[in-house]
């Protein structure tokens, strides 16, 4: 089998089980027995299928056995793990490259955990011992760093790369993770560690641990952990009933009002990632490219430092600054930062192309803390001199960029000239430390908000690792199933502690325009509250976006029904009936609005009813009304319309006239085709229909449907039938 293969299988099995269908999962199973010939796997699969046969054997019988609903469930559980594991086994030889990796670990030698572990605290010593010396040997500091970072990342590949953890590295973990263990670093990479080897094959002790995770006391390890549980309980969302131990957790962790509140901000910021894409496109087709005009422009000026340095200072000595400035280059700077007061992720294509330095070819250093002591910060701050301290810790304390943002931000600066270093150091500096002030704000009105950014920069840096790693292609991407968290059983035990959050998130997938998903949340908030009157508005107004028409009306109705002569919801019951067509329903319901809010635009929608019922004296009439105060190039084109199909010719020459002769648009040379072609000057009105599609070729047959539409009233006003096979050929030849 190819991998592809091993893989549909394999999800063939998981779906038969999830449905229930046991025996024909076992099928699915057995091929994967055949193709690993594994005696140990054929062991186990015998031996479920056996429990499985005595199961049925009962039911036949009529033997009563009360525990044969969870025997079922244990089988099924059961064989869940066995298709798990003959994927994994069955991967093993495969090209991949988190099965490359784990093919290398006996090669690579890698001491045990509980040695890696006490290498890592014995340099941690030795470099303390450099620092607080009087004399501290930077080269060594550095040497002794790359040491330790490279057992870090030996560390990483344990947790990541062991399907199984022994009690030994299960001691090592918890270790690591407690509150008297001190290494950042460590920490946090090996919970993503075990997220990573959880997003690869399921196993229940390593889910555990990372509940527990959950509810360490550092809030470092909480938030990463929390994020990564949501991704991993997204995935195996439909195998969870299988496993009473892990739901009776989860029941107990979202007891927890804090972790609560944590893990829905946490879904939030996972549904944002969606528009990222959406994001990198406008970064790299709009404002960069603007901004990108702004520099040549800077570098001819010779004071460059009181540019970056003083706003006040700019305008002061060099007013030309600004006045270029306020142009549109402005306006795209204000853009990006409105996105990113928003929590916009605005800096994955500045970054993209930063990736490729050699630091991100070690899979742990996606997922690695932005950190003074690291070795790459401290060899390039070490060139930097001046300040590069107080850069480095504005940085690390700074919420505008992820961790692996960060590293590529100042990878970058590597092979900057010195003098152009620092300058560039000083104006990042002052920009990071308004942000800081901002968050210091934040932080004092929203206490929770630097949990916020934790995870915030987290998911920032898991997208970029499934999106920019080298070899990203090989993992499974955890951000294919972000707009169905709230479909998993996190969410539901999520709504049952938290009553806002099924609001809260249907909002949030409104705000962000994902109709769909906020249409799925929004039926079922209604069904619970049939009176919640903002609901069914934003339920018609989904419907709407995503063409359901029928459905927008019937909701905007029930709306209606709740809140009476609100003006924004007739509007949109009147439109909805225009567009199905239903134009008597249109005209009452805009007259009734007209009752409550008389205007201009809303007498206007009165007159297209009438017309499009044909009651054109009705329509004629308002049109009358209106040219008291609206004698505008929009109202002639109206009356012209009105005037022509009535069959008033006369008055619809003397309309169209005024809108040709005053700007007109590809509608008013239509308009005086029509006329023109109604009174018999055919040159003319072949001139004008061409002029209607600015004599575009491929616009032609488009243009000649549209006569044809409109061919009754041609008729009513004197054309003849034979008439329109001249007039469409004429036309085609004189383009």
């Amino acid at each position: 089998m190819t991998a592809s293969e091993i893989h549909k299988v394999f999800r063939q099995a998981c779906n038969l089980l999830t449905r229930n269908n046991l025996f024909l999962s076992f099928e699915r199973v057995k091929l994967l027995i055949d193709e690993l010939k594994s005696k140990e796997m054929l062991e186990r699969y015998n031996d479920l299928r056996q429990d499985y046969g005595f199961l049925l054997d009962y039911f036949v019988d009529g033997t009563e056995d009360d525990e044969r609903k969870n025997s079922y469930i244990k089988i099924q559980k059961q064989v869940f793990l066995l298709v798990s594991d003959l994927r994994e086994m069955l991967l093993a030889d495969s090209n991949n490259y988190e099965y490359v990796e784990k093919r290398r670990m006996p090669s690579r030698e890698f001491k045990s955990a509980t040695e890696i572990l006490y290498f890592i605290e014995k340099l941690t010593q030795q470099i303390e011992f450099q620092q607080n010396s009087l004399t501290p040997n930077k080269i060594e500091i550095v040497n002794i760093q790359a040491r330790k970072e490279k057992l870090a990342s030996q560390l990483f590949a344990t947790f990541w790369l062991k399907n199984e953890l022994t009690e030994e590295e299960k001691i090592v973990f918890e270790k690591i993770v407690s509150t008297q263990y001190d290494g950042i670093a460590e920490k946090t990479l090996v919970v993503s560690a075990l997220i990573l080897s959880l997003w690869r094959i399921f196993n229940e002790e390593k889910l555990l641990l990372l509940l527990d995770c959950c509810q360490n006391e550092d809030l470092l390890i909480r938030q990463r952990a929390l994020v990564g549980l949501v991704f991993v309980l997204s995935k195996y969302n439909q195998f969870l009933q299988f496993f009473k131990n892990i739901c009776m957790r989860l029941m107990m962790l979202v007891d927890n009002e804090h972790i609560t509140n944590a893990l829905e901000n946490i879904i939030l910021q996972i549904i944002s990632t969606k528009q990222t894409e959406d994001i990198n496109k406008k970064m790299r087709e709009e404002i960069l490219p603007e901004i990108s005009k702004l520099i040549p422009k800077i570098r001819n000026f010779s004071d460059i430092e009181n540019f970056i340095n003083s706003e006040e200072e700019w305008d002061e000595e060099n007013p030309q600054w600004q006045n270029y400035l306020d142009q549109s280059a402005t306006d795209k700077l204000q853009e990006i930062a409105e996105l990113q007061l928003q929590g916009a992720d605005i800096y994955m294509s500045t970054f993209a192309n930063f990736k490729n330095y050699p630091f991100f070819s070690e899979i742990s250093n996606w997922f690695r803390p932005f950190e003074y002591n690291q070795v790459d910060v401290m060899r390039i701050m070490d060139t930097a001199k001046p300040d590069k301290k107080s850069l480095v810790s504005a940085i690390i304390n700074s919420s505008i960029m992820c961790n692996s943002d960060k590293f590529s931000f100042l990878l970058s600066m590597e092979h900057m000239p010195d003098k152009q270093k620092k300058m560039f150091f000083e104006a990042i500096n002052a920009e990071i430390g308004q942000f800081e002030e901002i968050e210091k704000d934040e932080k004092l009105l929203n206490p929770e908000k630097q949990a916020s950014n934790i995870s915030k920069q987290y998911i920032q840096d898991l997208y970029r690792f499934f999106k920019l790693f080298t070899w990203h292609i090989d993992f499974a991407d955890m951000f294919s199933a972000t707009l169905f968290i709230h479909k998993t059983l996190l969410f539901t035990l999520l709504k049952e502690n938290n009553a806002d959050i099924e609001q809260n998130t249907a909002n949030y997938f409104f705000s962000k325009n994902l109709y769909p998903q906020a249409i799925e949340m929004f039926e079922n908030i209604t069904k619970k509250n049939s009176a919640d009157f903002a609901a069914f508005q934003k339920l018609g107004f989904a419907y709407q976006k995503t063409g359901s028409t029928q459905k927008a009306l019937d909701n905007y109705l029930r709306a209606d029904l709740i809140q009476t002569d609100d003006i924004w919801t007739l509007k949109k019951i009147a439109i909805c009936y225009r567009v199905l067509l239903d134009y008597n329903n249109a005209l009452t319901t805009y007259q009734h609005i007209d009752f409550l809010n008389p205007n201009i635009k809303n007498k206007f929608n009165i007159a297209r009813c009438h017309i499009e019922l044909e009651n054109y004296s009705q329509a004629r009439c308002i049109y009358s009304e209106l040219e008291k105060t609206d004698d505008t190039a929009k109202l002639w084109q109206a009356i012209t319309w009105c005037a022509f199909a009535n069959g008033n010719i006369a008055e619809a020459e003397y309309y169209s006239k005024r809108c040709t002769e005053n700007n007109p648009n590809l509608s008013d040379f239509y308009y005086a085709a029509h006329i023109a072609l109604c009174n018999k000057n055919y040159a003319d009105a072949i001139d004008y229909y061409l002029k209607s599609i600015d004599n575009k070729k491929e616009e032609v047959e488009s243009l000649i449907t549209s006569i044809e539409n409109d061919q009754k009233y041609l008729i009513n006003n004197g054309i003849y039938i034979e008439e329109f096979t001249y007039l469409y050929d004429a036309i085609r030849t004189k383009i």
